[in-house]
């Protein structure tokens, strides 16, 4: 089993006393109450799971799974913001937020085999020129009542 350097780290959180240090150790078991088999544990768990804390509260981690590798972004409250799973299949992304923007200059593609877009209240399509709607099968358009024009 490779050993690696443990390091401890508390940042400094307004109102919370304490932290704000870290001190390498090379040596655990002299300056540890906790058994040898405690602490192999747990320089194994550190090496599958690395934690960033980062400003206003969040936290960055990285942790090797079953399935592949995560990489998450917590926010201060411990709720997830953005998840990027590492597959076989290929990388898979969730946000969650209160809003998500997508801007470019030029163009926005999403290409897959099905596009979903739900919303609660209202779905709202707009453009300054025109709008086209292409499909080599049939086309649906289902609704209590349909305006056209």
């Amino acid at each position: 089993m490779n050993r690696i350097r443990v390091w401890r780290y508390k940042p400094l959180r307004p109102g919370e006393p304490g932290g704000g240090a870290c001190v390498p150790c090379d040596n655990l078991h002299g300056m540890s109450a906790k058994s040898e088999e405690e602490l192999e544990q747990v320089t194994e768990e550190a090496s599958d799971r690395r934690e960033i804390y980062l400003r206003e509260g969040r936290t960055l981690t990285i942790e090797a799974s079953g399935e592949g590798e995560l990489v998450e972004i917590r926010s201060s409250s411990g709720q997830l913001e953005l998840r990027i799973k590492l597959t076989e299949e290929g990388p898979v992304l969730q946000i969650e937020s209160a809003r998500l923007q997508l801007k470019a200059a030029e163009a926005v593609e999403i290409e897959s085999k099905r596009v979903e877009i739900r919303a609660s209240e209202t779905v709202h399509v707009a453009s300054d020129n025109e709008v086209k709607v292409e499909a080599e099968g049939e086309v649906r358009v289902n609704g209590k009542m349909i305006f056209l024009n």
